[in-house]
């Protein structure tokens, strides 16, 4: 049980005045009573009692609610999930790729008539070359961690072409997203096929979730650093661990000869 600071006041100014108030009713002419070593003595007993017991409430109380804040802690820290996000070269379906595990391709507006052609494409061979041998960049992301599920994903960063002054926005809203699902987000934009404008330079990557024991955390690349951190509950940001984020890996159809 926690106490506020204005229960615990409460309490000691309590445990002082019954005293007082059982010397005055005491002293009054009706009792027929008189002060006495008796009861001036027993009055210290009594101070000194009620003092010591209430500091030893307040250590223990306060020793427990250390002990809570610890548990809650371990819980958090035990409970967490890590984003490890990077950027690929795969196929444009990704054909092949990452066997095994559920595939999500956002759908971004940047790329959506993009997706639509291929779409109108496969509805008419659905063994379509074309789309199997176009390569394009996308951010891969996936988490790792004991639990099964993040909550409340966000996601914001800037992208531009290369020797392109126009930066591109993105900002999305996932909210749970599973272990076993591996996301990849098109860095392209574009009509058709015919005119694909690859969005090669990262300028900014964070994405913000939820654990499941209600913690809020941030994954951030930052130049050559991935970077996670924690929120507490006035918004303020906590490292918990930076690596060095290496060059990022290429994938390839396994069709298909690598460069």
């Amino acid at each position: 049980m926690r106490l506020n600071n204005k229960t615990k006041r409460q309490i000691v100014f309590i445990a002082f005045c019954a005293p007082i108030v059982i010397n005055i009713l005491i002293l009054m002419p009706s009792f027929g009573l008189a002060a006495s070593a008796d009861w001036l003595s027993f009055f210290g007993n009594y101070s000194g009692g009620i003092i010591g017991g209430i500091v030893a409430f307040i250590i223990a109380n306060e020793q427990i609610k250390s002990q809570n804040e610890k548990t809650e802690s371990y819980e958090k820290e035990t409970n967490r999930s890590y984003i490890v996000a990077e950027k690929v070269e795969a196929p444009i379906l990704l054909h092949n790729t990452d066997k095994g595990r559920n595939k999500r391709i956002l759908s971004t507006k940047k790329a959506d008539l993009i997706y639509q052609q291929l779409e109108n494409i496969l509805s008419v061979d659905n063994n379509s070359e074309l789309i199997k041998n176009t390569t394009i960049p996308f951010i891969k992301i996936r988490h790792y961690g004991t639990p099964e599920i993040i909550l409340d994903c966000k996601i914001e960063f800037l992208l531009k072409p290369k020797n392109d002054p126009n930066v591109n926005r993105f900002n999305y809203n996932f909210g749970v997203i599973d272990k076993n699902t591996t996301l990849y987000i098109p860095l392209i934009r574009g009509e058709n096929l015919d005119n694909i404008v690859k969005l090669d330079e990262l300028l900014k990557f964070e994405i913000t979730y939820t654990s499941i024991k209600g913690e809020d955390m941030k994954y951030k690349l930052e130049d050559d650093k991935e970077i996670y951190v924690y929120l507490d509950k006035e918004g303020k940001e906590h490292k918990v661990f930076t690596f060095k984020n290496e060059s990022a890996a290429k994938w390839y159809d396994i069709n298909f000869t690598a460069e």
